[in-house]
């Protein structure tokens, strides 16, 4: 008749009291398991406890190892839960944790909600500034001064591209090395723009180192009206084309004298047309008659027309253009060639004459 095994004490597989025996303790001889003290507590099955009420599955029935336990002493449920001794020699004592206090609502403060009932609180949008006059006065600050610098930096490039323009169309326009020169101006076939209005003596004044003229009278003739002696015959038919003549009057100079000088530009056909031309004049044999100066531009003159018989003339000639220029002194005295208010005078409205002509020779036609 078979042995009815031993009942163990109830506990001893972590179950709670009053409940029957946890039929999967392993066996105290279980090479496997072993007996539960010997695990370690991180894979030691947990203690668990089955609904009231419920039947734990195969509860009646006896396990395998059920059968092979024997005689072996109950283990006490403190044996089992607790950790396996230390068998180090000398171990220090595991210090004691302090115990937890519990916090009740008498302490003062309620207990901490679960995770489940736990909300956040609820989002709250930022505070938008309210938008006040400076605001709105500074934004239209900026958008002007943006604004403007956009303007300005289009102003530039505009400018920058209108010049790169102008230099390109007057590359263009420009003629060939070859035909500028001091050679463009011997004739009129090779400078044949005519003279244009104020091109020449086109200042009301001029000052050459500190010594002043004031322009008193200005034309400009078509042909070659006013011819006086040999030059009439000289210059006849188409030889003179253009005659653009001023009257200026100059400072005083150290003795409080001044000068009344006409000068006059005639554009002939070609250079020895005006080469013989000059030699007349120079020679006295011919001459061209003086703007009328108004009287009131000469108040107490005694010559008002420097064309009159007297030898400080001069005609120089540039290409095919002929400068003649006449000088006297206002209160009629004659003056000498020494006399440098007569020298200064006679330089100076040579370079005014002279000016546009050189324009022509750099540029190799007339104003466009």
């Amino acid at each position: 008749m078979d042995e009815k095994p031993p009942e163990r004490s109830p506990g001893v597989s972590g179950d709670s009291f009053g409940h029957a025996a946890d039929p999967w303790l392993p066996a105290m001889d279980d090479p496997l398991f072993g007996p539960l003290y010997g695990l370690p507590p991180s894979i030691r099955r947990p203690a668990w406890t089955p609904d009231a009420g419920a039947a734990l599955p195969g509860l009646d029935d006896p396990g395998p190892s059920d059968l092979n336990v024997g005689d072996a002493e109950p283990i006490p449920v403190e044996s089992a839960l607790a950790p396996p001794p230390d068998d180090r020699a000398g171990a220090a004592p595991a210090e004691s944790s302090p115990p937890v206090e519990s916090v009740t609502a008498t302490d003062g403060i309620a207990p901490a909600a679960p995770d489940h009932a736990r909300h956040d609180p609820p989002a709250v949008a930022p505070a938008v500034p309210p938008v006040t006059r400076g605001y709105i006065i500074r934004l239209i600050t900026m958008a002007s001064a943006v604004a403007a610098l956009v303007i300005a930096s289009v102003t530039v490039v505009a400018k920058h591209d209108s010049r790169d323009n102008n230099q390109h169309a007057a590359r263009v326009a420009a003629p060939s090395p070859e035909a500028v020169g001091p050679g463009v101006i011997d004739s009129v076939r090779t400078d044949a723009d005519p003279i244009t209005v104020n091109e020449f003596f086109n200042a009301e004044s001029s000052t050459f180192d500190l010594r002043s003229y004031q322009r008193l009278a200005y034309r400009l003739e078509s042909g070659c009206p006013g011819l006086t002696g040999e030059l009439t015959t000289a210059l006849s038919g188409d030889r003179c084309r253009q005659l653009v003549h001023a009257v200026y009057l100059g400072g005083p100079d150290a003795s409080g004298r001044r000068v009344l000088g006409a000068v006059s530009v005639l554009a002939v056909d070609e250079t020895s047309t005006a080469q013989n031309a000059a030699n007349l004049i120079i020679a006295g044999r011919g001459g061209i008659t003086a703007l009328a100066v108004p009287p009131e531009a000469l108040p107490g003159a005694l010559v008002t027309n420097p064309t009159g018989d007297n030898s400080w003339r001069t005609a120089p000639v540039s290409g095919h253009y002929l400068i003649v220029l006449q000088l006297a002194y206002t209160d009629g005295s004659q003056g000498a060639s020494s006399d440098p208010a007569l020298g200064a005078a006679r330089r100076d409205l040579a370079v005014l004459a002279s000016e546009p002509i050189s324009r022509r020779t750099l540029t190799g036609h007339g104003p466009r």
